[in-house]
């Protein structure tokens, strides 16, 4: 496998610090009930979401409260250097905002005509682009978690699927409970459409090694779907209160700052990470009562001032994401010449094509894969082969692709 998962990220209670926003949830570290998530053996039946007429870069935010009253929210989110945003809602806030609104569908009770009929419009006039599912389903404090069982999530997707949109796939409290696995296994056995992951990613920030155990968990999850990883709720929240420091010492603000850029540097360079977005923005809202454990994430302070983390969010160079267009390699047989053109798609500059050498998914005896992508040689022996094509643009980003290669006697 790619990598394995060393750490886990995420949280198992909702505690007082959520009565600050809807549409969250926060857990502890390890110790906490979560399972391991199982091996990342690829998820076959889906492809990459390809969305490159109206791509847009990775940043961008979630937004707790908006004031369309005035004109703060917007000047303050622009200021953000974002290209999308949402607000757990389905419909968009204001028109004063420049950057993509994602509408979601939060819950259940979220699916119906009325609901439904406004996404599709929104569709249908080119407004809404993508959609965001069920918020959480594997808890259900109300308010803050839909509690949406994997069943009911399967009855209700033909629905969604309809509205003729690139759809997220629900997004648990963190990976590791389970929920995110058993709806995936369901989709793949109806044949529903999920297009993209959606995460929460929550972490002991005070831990310098974070970003990385992040990276490996990303990892696992795009190595079993072999699909782009929208990461839609993430931040510097102070889970030491919840017992998730493991004695470190309690978060400070030069851990957040630290924390805020390493791990947005390091979703920049992970190709498969499509977008992310920082919770939480106070946009609009002077008089939101602010909870001690979160003071390291708004990004704009009650004055309209921007943060110390809003200033490093607002300066952290944003990229497209990166994809190998081809979803499946075209079968070789022995003794035969063999040649395809593998095709890079997003990033920014010159491509560069690589295989990742392991044991098991290495480029078979007959073939070599040239930097510019093309595969091709004369296959001497027939059987499966696993292998990976790695592609690297000009900026360092990366991301890969498992394929199987079938050569024929």
């Amino acid at each position: 496998m790619i990598k394995k998962l060393l750490g886990k990220i995420g949280a198992a209670g909702l505690i007082a610090a959520c009565l600050f926003v809807s549409g969250c949830n926060f857990s502890s570290g390890k110790g906490q009930g979560q399972t391991e998530p199982p091996d990342p053996d690829a998820f076959e039946t889906y492809g990459p979401h390809l969305d490159l007429e109206s791509a847009m870069t990775k940043k961008g935010a979630c937004v707790s409260r908006y004031d369309d009253g005035s004109d703060r929210g917007a000047q303050n989110l622009a200021a953000l250097n974002i290209s999308w945003y949402y607000n757990w809602g389905a419909s968009k806030p204001t028109d004063k905002i420049g950057a993509e609104y994602v509408p979601m569908i939060w819950g259940a009770g979220s699916v119906n005509e009325r609901t439904l009929s406004g996404i599709r419009q929104g569709v249908e006039d080119g407004t809404y682009k993508h959609l965001l599912t069920f918020n959480e389903p594997d808890a259900a404090t109300p308010g803050v978690s839909s509690g949406v069982s994997v069943e009911t999530a399967l009855s209700l997707w033909p629905q969604l699927e309809a509205l003729g949109v690139p759809l997220s796939s629900p997004a648990p409290t963190y990976y590791g409970t389970g929920w995110l696995d058993e709806f995936m296994a369901g989709a793949k056995e109806r044949g529903y459409r999920v297009d993209f992951i959606a995460l929460h990613c929550y972490q002991d920030f005070s831990d310098p090694e974070a970003p990385e155990k992040l990276k490996e968990e990303l990892t696992t999850v795009y190595e079993k779907y072999q699909l782009p990883i929208w990461i839609t709720e993430f931040a510097a929240i102070d889970i030491t209160v919840w017992g998730g420091s493991h004695g470190k010492p309690a978060c400070t603000e030069e851990a957040a700052l630290r924390y805020t850029k390493d791990v947005t540097d390091m979703l920049e360079g992970l190709g498969f990470v499509e977008r992310y977005a920082w919770f939480i923005d106070n946009t609009g809202s002077p008089s939101e009562q602010r909870a001690s454990e979160a003071q390291y994430t708004y990004l704009f302070e009650n004055n309209d001032t921007m943060s110390a983390t809003g200033v490093i969010y607002r300066d952290q160079a944003s990229r497209y994401p990166l994809y190998i267009k081809e979803e499946t390699l075209p079968a070789g047989k022995v003794g035969e010449a063999y040649s395809v053109k593998l095709t890079g798609m997003g990033g920014r500059g010159d491509y560069l094509f690589s295989t990742l050498f392991e044991a098991d998914k290495t480029i078979p005896s007959g073939f070599t894969l040239d930097s510019s992508g093309r595969l091709h040689g004369t296959p001497q022996k027939a059987g499966e082969y696993k292998v990976v094509i790695t592609l690297t643009d000009e900026d360092g980003q990366t991301t890969y692709r498992n394929y199987t290669l079938t050569v024929g006697s």
